[in-house]
């Protein structure tokens, strides 16, 4: 399909709000709020992706899933919460003409028996809105083939922790030792930047120890202000891993001193 730069302008105006900056051609930027080709520079995604399957989640308008595209990658999902045609995505896809994928869910909901398994998983602007980040990594760990990649980027409080006047500051500000330990802070009523749907935000440290405890090496990791993220490579779970705890069918011993029947009563009550 050819455009012309009139369709092009009249199908941007099509969406009330663009989340990314998308370069569609002959000189057309999607107005988004994101500086997204910092944000690129930022998670160094690499160069030549070619034969990979890629899951872009929180994808919004498309931009990482495009340039995954762009840059050779086998398949492309892109996975959003927001029905596509909310976003950009459509448009952008339609212009480029694009075979990226687009899948209307949530991340709770991946697994395997519905979209597969992945050689990359791009998590980008999504953990901090999720009450249950935890529980997301190990949604994103099920759905990585062993040796896969991580790219994870988010809000974290080392330079963008909220005060009692709910400003910014930095968590060194407070106390250089901070910074050292593994702390998250939790947002309730838009206290971060007026968004009701912002929960969570670690600091770097807090990061890499969650993404660790999940069944991954930390391969690199970054701070650029208030945001942060890191990439880590996916590996087989001990048999002690604290996922088997989570994720137990049934009951083979007796747990300090509570007998199954006892657990059960106690459940029922």
């Amino acid at each position: 399909m050819v455009f012309f730069d009139m369709d092009i302008s009249k199908e941007i105006s099509k969406v009330p709000f663009w989340h990314q900056r998308i370069n569609l051609g002959n000189g057309f930027i999607t107005p988004g709020a994101q500086d997204t080709d910092s944000l690129l520079t930022q998670i160094n995604l690499p160069e030549d992706l070619s034969g990979l399957r890629i899951l872009d989640l929180g994808a919004r308008d498309g931009y990482f899933s495009f340039e995954c595209e762009r840059r050779g990658a086998k398949e492309v999902v892109a996975l959003d919460y927001v029905p596509s045609d909310q976003t950009g995505f459509e448009i952008c896809k339609k212009i480029l003409n694009s075979k990226v994928n687009y899948v209307n869910n949530n991340v709770y909901s991946i697994d395997k028996g519905s979209i597969g398994d992945f050689d990359l998983v791009l998590c980008l602007g999504l953990i901090y809105h999720l009450r249950h980040p935890v529980l997301a990594i190990d949604r994103i760990y099920d759905v990585l083939k062993v040796n896969g990649t991580l790219i994870l980027e988010t809000h974290i409080i080392d330079g963008g922790l909220v005060d009692q006047n709910e400003e910014w500051i930095s968590l060194a500000s407070i106390d250089s030792r901070l910074s050292e330990m593994q702390m998250a802070q939790f947002y309730a009523g838009g206290k971060l930047n007026g968004d009701v749907s912002n929960f969570w935000a670690p600091n770097l440290n807090c990061l890499k120890e969650i993404v660790s405890n999940s069944g991954f090496n930390i391969e690199a990791s970054w701070v650029e202000g208030f945001r942060g993220g890191l990439s880590a490579t996916k590996i087989n779970l001990e048999p002690n891993h604290p996922r088997f705890i989570d994720t137990a069918k049934s009951v083979a011993q007796p747990l300090h001193g509570w007998d199954v029947n006892t657990i059960i009563s106690v459940g029922e009550i």
